[in-house]
């Protein structure tokens, strides 16, 4: 969700098909949690239709985001915080943060000393 806002147009997208012009407008939210994966259907058609916590999430941090904007759950943030993600509270809820800025990412390709490679410790997501 992050790397599709980011990848935007400030989440605004004209579309033209068969003479019909519209303006799309695109923004994301983020939940975390347990979830269930159904498949229905019969031997012509399956659908698959997603349930649980994240859902849940979603409903509550979607509306905080306005077009270009990736909003997350509360229960999303600490994990985000935790690998230098920055955000600010949404206005309209103030449990929710709508994702400012993505960490810098460098690669060293091994090249640093063995001894700083060692006491590095990436957080878990």
């Amino acid at each position: 969700a992050l790397e599709l806002t980011k990848a935007s147009t400030g989440g605004v997208h004209k579309v033209e098909e068969d003479g019909v012009s519209a303006v799309l407008r695109m923004h994301c939210a983020i939940g975390c949690g347990s979830y269930v994966l159904y498949r229905v259907g019969d031997r012509d058609r399956w659908e698959s239709v997603i349930a649980g916590e994240p859902l849940q999430q979603i409903t509550v941090a979607e509306p905080c985001a306005s077009a270009g904007m990736t909003a997350c759950s509360p229960e999303v943030w600490p994990r985000l915080e935790r690998k230098r993600y920055t955000g600010k509270k949404a206005p309209q809820n103030l449990e929710c943060r709508i994702i400012q800025a993505l960490p810098r990412r460098s690669f060293d390709f091994g090249f640093r000393g063995e001894q700083e490679a060692r006491s590095e410790v990436v957080p878990e997501l």
